[in-house]
């Protein structure tokens, strides 16, 4: 009976008790510690952001980009915060074309590394030429005045109702 009661009652023994003496000696605390350790991380990773974003201030500036002609976001590719990626949007492409670009980007990750010793992988650019805005918004035509009949029985002039507009398809009428 004594050998069924510890099958589903197991009293530590004094193995059990030397581990935790030494991991207590040894400051090892390892549940508690998880929701510190998590925002620790956050809140290295949101500086890291910061830092990032005037990295790429920085180096736009030194470019001679003006501030108010572009947008850009700062992901983070990894949990510790130390890698991350640049999105850029600018309105027109920068003078020089994509070799001005490389510039712009080597430039980053130069700063990036030297300063912070952050690891920014790769920018993404992507700009709206007045070309292709062209291209996507055409003018839409106006619609045809509405045609009018006389209505024999009512005795008056009708008019008919074609608030319907152009479609991609051609117009509906």
């Amino acid at each position: 009976m004594l050998s069924l009661f510890n099958l589903f009652f197991r009293l530590p023994s004094k193995v059990d008790k030397k581990s935790e003496h030494s991991n207590a000696a040894r400051g090892g605390r390892s549940r508690p510690l998880e929701p510190v350790q998590k925002a620790v991380a956050r809140a290295r990773m949101r500086a890291n952001r910061e830092l990032v974003v005037k990295i790429v201030r920085d180096a736009m500036l030194l470019s001679e980009v003006l501030s108010g002609s572009y947008k850009f976001k700062a992901l983070s590719l990894n949990r510790e915060g130390d890698r991350f990626a640049v999105l850029l949007d600018i309105p027109t492409p920068l003078r020089g074309g994509p070799n001005r670009q490389m510039d712009v980007e080597s430039l980053v990750k130069r700063l990036a590394r030297e300063r912070h010793a952050i690891v920014v992988t790769s920018m993404y650019w992507r700009s709206a030429d007045v070309r292709d805005r062209k291209a996507v918004t055409r003018p839409i035509p106006r619609a045809r005045p509405a045609p009018s009949h006389w209505h024999g029985q009512a005795g008056a002039r009708v008019e008919e109702d074609t608030t319907l507009g152009p479609t991609n398809f051609g117009e509906i009428g």
